[in-house]
């Protein structure tokens, strides 16, 4: 009886090694997406993308783009100052400028002006997107 109980405690003491092995990855991979959003606290998410794209259609005009007018309507509402807002259009209007927002530029405008107003992130200086911000625009 006794051998018969031995083999038992050692698959006990086996099953546990692979979980340990797991969560110390687990933790690495939490650890790098932290510092990703502490190296750019300006990161949008996909899902604060898809919510500013789906309000673009509300306010694009058939050509499939937002100009000047609809976007002050909208953006005014944030209570940011009109310089500001002006700053936010011109940081989102990509290469080229064309004095009109697509719907990944009117997408960075909408995160610019959440970022300013209710994170309370300072406007990105420079003159330049934060680096997140920018690759998005990029590869759309």
């Amino acid at each position: 009886p006794a051998m018969q109980r031995q083999p038992v405690m050692q698959q006990q003491q086996q099953q546990p090694q692979p979980t340990q092995l797991q969560q110390p990855q687990f933790q690495l991979q939490s650890q790098q997406q932290n510092q990703l959003v502490a190296q750019d606290p300006y990161s949008m998410t996909p899902t604060e993308q898809s919510r500013y794209e789906s309000l673009f259609a509300s306010y694009a005009s058939q050509d499939g783009f937002v100009y000047g007018a609809q976007a002050v309507e909208l953006f005014s509402k944030s209570g940011m100052e009109r310089d500001a807002l002006r700053e936010v259009w011109n940081l989102s209007d990509g290469d080229p400028v064309d004095n009109r927002l697509d719907k990944v530029e009117f997408a960075i405008a909408m995160h610019l002006i959440v970022c300013v107003t209710k994170k309370g992130l300072p406007m990105p200086s420079g003159g330049a997107l934060p680096g997140t911000l920018a690759r998005v625009r990029r590869e759309a």
